[in-house]
């Protein structure tokens, strides 16, 4: 077995930024082939939990765009 560049797995919320830019960041590893993300402390640092969720979801089902 080897390494294939060209696969993403998925991504990791990263070091802290804007909303945009989680919203932004999940909608481009999704249009690459990402099948998963991780927004733990993007999450809980958000000024309301349930309506990031809920938008990184739209996002996530191709709804909305950041």
């Amino acid at each position: 077995m080897s390494y294939d560049p060209s696969l993403v797995v998925g991504i990791m919320g990263g070091s802290a930024g804007t909303t945009h830019d989680a919203f932004y960041l999940l909608w481009e590893a999704k249009k690459y082939g990402a099948r998963a993300a991780l927004f733990g402390r993007k999450i809980n640092q958000a000024e309301h939990q349930p309506t990031f969720v809920r938008y990184l979801r739209a996002i996530a089902d191709g709804q909305i765009e950041p």
